[in-house]
């Protein structure tokens, strides 16, 4: 093994430490939320692809040994759980290594807007920031009751309750 090779194994250990801590906290907040949506961030889930794509094109070239290639696909499997955006009726459930994972409702707000590319998305603001964009899922009428229940509004007009 070389030493960029320890080096690697050094890193992905660490993060792997750390992303295990995170999913136990993450699926520990879920497992409590009694009513809850579980959205996909499209995003995520392309990264996570193409970074196991480009680490096992990585190992098939012989420029990476055994135990980092499996490290890292199991970094990629680790970091899933951080892939998906909970939202409850007491706020929403983000991946934290130090604070709370639920971050309350008062603190969010939404809107609806028309994407290029994709047709409706779901913007969520954290403190008037910048928005966490959704695009799968976003019309069941469970979420929607959720968020018109207990986030502020955005200015937006309800898709459940827009005249057609």
């Amino acid at each position: 093994m070389t030493d960029l090779d320890i080096v690697m194994l050094v890193c992905l250990a660490i993060v792997a430490a750390a992303l295990i801590v995170t999913d136990i906290r993450v699926i520990k907040a879920w497992k409590a939320a009694k009513d809850k949506v579980t959205l996909t961030e499209i995003g995520d889930i392309l990264c996570m692809i193409l970074f196991a794509a480009g680490v096992t094109c990585c190992y098939s070239v012989d420029n990476m040994s055994l135990p980092v290639y499996v490290l890292s696909l199991i970094v990629t499997l680790l970091f899933l759980p951080c892939a998906f955006t909970i939202i409850t009726p007491e706020g929403i459930i983000v991946p934290e290594i130090k604070k709370d994972c639920l971050r309350p409702a008062a603190d969010y707000s939404y809107d609806y807007s028309q994407g290029k590319v994709i047709k409706e998305t779901l913007n969520i603001y954290y403190n008037n920031g910048r928005p966490l964009k959704l695009y799968l899922g976003i019309k069941s009428t469970k979420l929607l009751t959720m968020l018109n229940n207990n986030y502020e509004k955005h200015g937006y007009e309800n898709p459940m309750l827009r005249s057609e």
